[in-house]
């Protein structure tokens, strides 16, 4: 790594880091500040201002997890048809967390889809799906995707980002229990709302967890996505309308479904230079930090914090760093935990956009 760059787009996230051979790899490109059609634009001209200064396209894309705050400004700059204000880019691989083996995994991923698809009416509701979709469209090129997992590696030129986590199978009770809660809530939204089941019905029937497994590793061409069976998927949203109401059910649903996501969040480092957590909570940030210490990882010169630096666990006393880098804005910014903050903390929120060199 020979530098990173965290633009300032809010409650969102839109990172860069630069290797020593000049390779450009990004990381997530999204925000929901000042709502979420503003907080996608503000994302998308974040990535333009990386963009435009290190004068070349992104090699890598690295999505830290399926929230709509970090993506939706490549949602944004795939729905620009005219290109004005943003060049395609050549992106040649994309990596995004693996969803572990777990117990009721399936009636998680089918109870996401149809959330994911009820409020976000204009995809499929297939995460991945979108997500790769996205990319395809702002893209010049075909692209290798692969979910990645604890253990898994990312090698450009010399550079290695080791994955730790998600991990490749969840056996904790804690975290069983969270899922089972959250799919208690939806299940009580889809005994109020018709529609609501009526979409889980077709999600069923479409055969959309099956799809998941087929996304997890392949290639990219420009003509993957022709193909029947996503269309059909695409055209299950027609009978929602644009109805932008969203029952309070159905957002606790969706609250408790987007909690577990945090669990399954990438996170990585590269040697002793940059750590990255991602949105990880207190259970996974205790799990790393026992994962780093046997990989004899202890010290960074770079730390990217859990939640933009709003989440501290005690094992976090056993890593130390140089920077800290957070990206927020006014509303987390408040939130931060004093165990971030110090001289060699920084905050877009107070400083813009950050450029760390080494």
């Amino acid at each position: 790594m020979k530098a990173v760059y965290m633009a300032d787009v809010g409650d969102g996230l839109c990172l860069s880091i630069k290797t020593i051979f000049g390779n450009f790899i990004q990381i997530d490109c999204g925000s929901l500040s000042q709502g979420k059609i503003q907080g996608a634009k503000t994302a998308a001209y974040g990535l333009k201002r990386i963009y435009n200064n290190y004068n070349i396209s992104p090699e890598i894309f690295i999505l830290s997890h399926f929230h709509i705050d970090h993506y939706n400004g490549l949602l944004y700059i795939s729905s620009n048809n005219k290109w004005g204000y943003h060049p395609l880019l050549k992106i040649k691989e994309v990596f995004f967390p693996k969803i572990p083996e777990f117990k009721k995994k399936r009636e998680f991923i089918e109870a996401l889809f149809t959330i994911n698809l009820f409020i976000f009416g204009n995809e499929t509701g297939i995460m991945e799906y979108d997500f790769l979709k996205a990319i395809s469209k702002v893209n010049k090129t075909s692209f290798r995707y692969k979910a990645l997992s604890q253990g898994d590696k990312i090698k450009i030129k010399g550079s290695v980002f080791e994955i730790v986590w998600p991990p490749k199978q969840i056996k904790e009770e804690e975290i069983l229990k969270k899922v089972d809660k959250a799919l208690n809530v939806f299940y009580i939204a889809l005994e109020k709302h018709q529609k609501l089941r009526n979409l889980y019905r077709k999600i069923k029937e479409g055969g959309v967890f099956e799809k998941l497994e087929k996304t997890e590793e392949g290639r990219h061409e420009l003509e993957d996505w022709n193909y029947s069976e996503i269309n059909d998927m695409e055209n299950m949203v027609s009978y929602l309308g644009t109805k932008k109401t969203i029952p309070s059910l159905v957002r606790k649903a969706n609250k408790s479904l987007r909690d577990i996501a945090n669990h399954l969040c990438l996170a990585f480092f590269e040697d002793n230079r940059i750590l990255f957590m991602g949105d990880v909570e207190g259970y996974e940030i205790k799990q790393i930090v026992r994962y780093l210490i046997s990989r004899d990882r202890k010290y960074f010169h770079i730390f990217i914090p859990p939640h933009h630096g709003t989440h501290w666990h005690k094992d976090l006393e056993s890593i130390y760093w140089n920077f800290v880098l957070c990206s927020n804005g006014p509303k987390l910014c408040g939130k931060m935990n004093p165990n971030f903050k110090s001289k060699l903390t920084f905050s877009t929120c107070i400083h813009g956009d950050i450029i760390i060199s080494i």
